[in-house]
């Protein structure tokens, strides 16, 4: 079993989740990525997101995933957005849901579906890219063998033969809206959070996190 270890540590919960929206060397294509470390630190409401595509007509879902109560290394599918590219380039999508948003926890972290059939989908960068800026590739699992996701949907995280582990970024961030004050203040192991204060903030930009797998 893979026990995956986070550190996210803040004084104040965040107006935005992610990374920078610029130009990357690489954009997603047909596969399926679990960013298991691109958190939301607190609870709240998710109205809007940012994002760097090379089409302006590139089509890709986006998931919450939220950690199970059950076994380690189970996600289940709580919301399942569909989106579409409005220009290439930096692309702002305010209003999701009719303006009401969709509600996130600490802990809940966001999967990308791109399209098979467009590979100039979100902009993103490996460990192996030389770009400096304060990006850091975060760990990503892929897979090229889950592309249609439901809400209630769980995902298997510790299956090796399907999710392949890498580093990468991705050029898309949220805005999101405090609910809670409640921090998810300490390290994250999967389902099972525990508080260890010690440990050192790894914030970037104030919106999103570094963790150590």
């Amino acid at each position: 079993m893979t026990i995956y270890l986070f550190c996210c540590i803040a004084a104040s919960c965040p107006s935005e989740v992610g990374f920078p929206t610029v130009e990357l060397p690489h954009h997603q294509s047909g596969s399926t990525h679990a960013l298991i470390q691109l958190i939301f630190p607190c609870e709240g409401i998710m109205k809007g997101l940012t994002f760097y595509s090379a089409s302006g007509k590139a089509t890709f879902t986006i998931a919450i995933a939220r950690w199970s109560d059950g076994p380690l290394d189970k996600a289940e599918i709580v919301h399942v957005i569909k989106q579409t590219a409005t220009q290439t380039g930096v692309n702002n999508i305010s209003g999701l849901n009719g303006g009401n948003g969709y509600s996130v926890k600490a802990g809940d972290f966001v999967v990308l579906v791109g399209d098979v059939s467009d590979a100039s989908c979100i902009a993103y960068m490996t460990h192996m890219d030389d770009i400096s800026g304060g990006s850091y590739p975060q760990l990503a699992l892929r897979t090229e063998s889950l592309l249609e996701l439901e809400e209630g949907d769980i995902l298997d995280l510790d299956n090796e033969e399907t999710w392949m582990k890498e580093r990468k970024v991705f050029a898309i961030k949220f805005d999101i809206t405090e609910t809670d004050t409640s921090l998810m203040t300490g390290v994250y192991f999967s389902n099972l959070y525990v508080n260890l204060s010690c440990l050192e903030s790894v914030w970037s930009w104030g919106d999103g996190t570094r963790g150590y797998p």
